[in-house]
């Protein structure tokens, strides 16, 4: 230890000479009592090295411990490049254990994995050379014209108006005392910017007056740059991510798409990055994106043991993705494929389909017999409004879908693809905090969410949600556990929206008009054995859904802060637990303890501001 000290006490000596040591600040760490100290290697020759012993046949390719930066990979016009690409990589371990891989363009991602089977990836730590977000502190603020000041702190870029790092403003506002969560602020795409001083800039982001709470000059700001995944399966199976820290993300730290899936992330990091050269303050952030992203694959993810904190969006998500209907006749149907989805087609022969009206009732299923491109289709008329991903009709796909039995659907039904949604994922023993978005975002079937901590998250804990309009997300869950998880001091925010809800446990399904009308499509959802602690508002909410048993659930310290959010979707914020209806839902032997003053009702449904309910009590020591 006293050598780690006098270490960086000379580093310091240095700086203070003004010696110039970005890369050896952004790389350096304490290691381990009995490993070596790190050394700076070159990691050019890496990706050959791996591709070489793959290709010989080897089960195992070590990486030895160091430092390793890592150049930027070709990038082909119209395409984002990557460092490393892996293609048809198979049975084959890649032991990073002790190697530090910074990569050094922020514009691209950093590995992906492409139609690999059986790879384990073991040990690494990635960085970033240079932040791909920035962050300062706010000094003014016009309301009336819309704009706020920033000062970026030193250390982080200042090139926030170079659209091919910050194609957009989308920010997170940190109180300026406690440095605690307190909104979101973003600006129109194009954004208007202008630089006062080489680190001050003027954004005009018009919702300034309107953002609640109040923003302040001296808030803290940081905001997100261009997506870039950190490690992503794009159609692989049967991988292994063990024990891989990801510091500093630059999207999507973890991403898998497409593929027979069955892939396994366990004693994962999802951190903050090191201080930059020069900088004083601490990063605000950890990734620009989701912690863990599944999207597409056959068979769900299993994630245990892993660490996701300050990730800017939704700490894991995991779903498929809806078709849209543009024609059908009996057994035949067009469909409207989102271009980005990384099933083209969107079935194979054999494959499920879910069908849902308008309203986002479920009407009826059938298998697909044959799914094939239809090019040349002209559609009669433009998707609504709505539907979000799918506006831009000439960038999107055309299939049509032959099916083994009629179905009576319309032009604007959605249909979803029950194989792909990662069906049978498992997210257990996980600590996830001070994330902006969601903690667990599950749209999937027969799945496990078991002994998670989850704190601090700026919206729901966990929520069971299809996001049928926006995202164009599949789909409603069946057959899902929720079990023994620890629910803390979650779901502060109070921004509106069509995808912001009251409640630090939600299960619902939500359009412009409101709740999708029970019975929706959510079904056999058990939610029992869990703690929550310190949550106001409500800490369940149920809508759309139906089989829904939540016992054994222990709610200490709940209402002790007053909420009045959720008003807006017409949800009782002074009530335990709000239900849309309920019909279909079973409550037993559930307890509070210590409860704060705005707890006035258990149980409300609307219309019914109190339900005579006998499955929650509130014990005699909370009293």
């Amino acid at each position: 230890m006293k050598r780690i000290v006098g270490w960086l006490f000379l580093l310091g000596l240095l700086v203070a000479a003004g010696f110039s040591v970005p890369r050896l600040l952004l790389s350096a760490r304490e290691p381990s009592p009995g490993q070596p100290e790190m050394v700076n290697r070159d990691g050019s020759a890496l990706l050959g090295e791996i591709v070489k012993a793959a290709g010989e046949g080897r089960a195992r390719y070590v990486i030895p411990p160091g430092i390793y930066r890592i150049p930027g990979g070709p990038v082909a016009e119209g395409k984002e490049g990557c460092h490393w690409e892996l293609i048809g990589l198979k049975d084959i371990e890649i032991d990073a254990t002790g190697a530090v891989l910074v990569f050094a363009d922020r514009g691209q991602h950093a590995i992906v994995f492409r139609n690999c089977r059986n790879v384990t990836l073991r040990g690494a730590t990635l960085r970033r050379e240079t932040p791909g977000f920035s962050q300062g502190r706010i000094e003014a603020i016009d309301p009336v014209g819309g704009s706020v000041d920033v000062r970026i702190d030193a250390g982080y870029p200042l090139d926030i108006d170079d659209v091919r790092f910050f194609p957009h403003f989308w920010s997170n506002v940190f109180e300026k005392d406690t440095g605690r969560w307190k909104t979101q602020l973003r600006a129109p795409t194009p954004y208007v910017m202008k630089h006062i001083e080489p680190d001050l800039v003027r954004i005009d982001t018009r919702e300034i007056a309107t953002t609640v709470p109040r923003i302040q000059p001296g808030d803290r700001l940081a905001w997100r740059g261009a997506v870039r995944d950190d490690i992503r399966l794009s159609r692989c199976a049967g991988m292994k991510i063990l024990g891989v820290t990801i510091q500093g993300g630059a999207g999507m730290a973890l991403h898998e798409m497409g593929g027979d899936g069955g892939n396994v992330y366990r004693d994962c990091k999802v951190t903050y990055c090191l201080k930059p050269a020069g900088a004083k303050d601490a990063p605000l952030i950890a990734t620009n994106a989701d912690g863990l992203h599944s999207s597409d694959v056959r068979q769900g993810p299993v994630i245990e043991g892993c660490l996701f904190e300050g990730v800017d969006d939704d700490a894991i998500a995991i779903h498929g993705n809806y078709s849209l209907v543009l024609e059908a006749d009996g057994t035949r149907m067009v469909v409207c494929r989102f271009s980005e989805a990384s099933n083209p087609l969107g079935a194979n022969p054999g494959d499920l389909h879910r069908f849902y009206d308008r309203q986002g009732a479920f009407v009826g299923e059938a298998r697909v017999v044959q799914a094939r491109p239809v090019p040349g289709f002209v559609p009669v008329t433009r998707p609504d409004a709505m539907y979000r991903v799918f506006q831009k009709m000439e960038k999107n796909l055309f299939v049509e879908y032959t099916l083994d039995r009629p179905v009576a659907a319309g032009e604007g039904w959605l249909a979803s693809n029950q194989e792909t949604l990662g069906k049978g994922f498992v997210v257990r023993g996980n600590t996830i905090r001070d994330c902006f978005a969601r903690g667990i975002l599950p749209k999937s079937i027969d799945g496990t969410i078991e002994g998670n901590l989850i704190e601090r998250t700026a919206r729901a804990a966990i929520e069971l949600l299809p996001e049928m309009t926006w995202w164009s997300e599949s789909d409603y869950c069946r057959n899902v556990v929720v079990r023994g998880n620890t629910i803390r001091d979650v779901s502060p925010n109070r921004k509106t929206g069509p995808l912001r809800h009251p409640g630090a446990l939600t299960i619902f399904a939500y359009r412009e008009s409101g709740y999708t009308p029970a019975p929706g499509g959510h079904r056999d959802i058990v939610v029992e054995d869990n703690l929550f602690e310190d949550n106001s508002g409500p800490n369940i909410l149920v809508a759309a859904a139906s089989g829904v048993l939540i016992k054994d659930n222990r709610f200490v310290r709940p209402m002790w802060r007053p909420s009045d959010f959720g008003k807006d979707k017409g949800v009782d914020p002074s009530a335990l637990i709000w239900l849309q209806s309920p019909a279909g839902v079973t409550l037993e032997g559930n307890v509070i303890e210590q409860p704060g003053s705005h707890l006035r009702t258990l149980a409300a449904s609307p219309g019914q501001a109190d339900l005579p309910v006998a499955g929650i009590v509130i014990t005699e020591a909370g009293r």
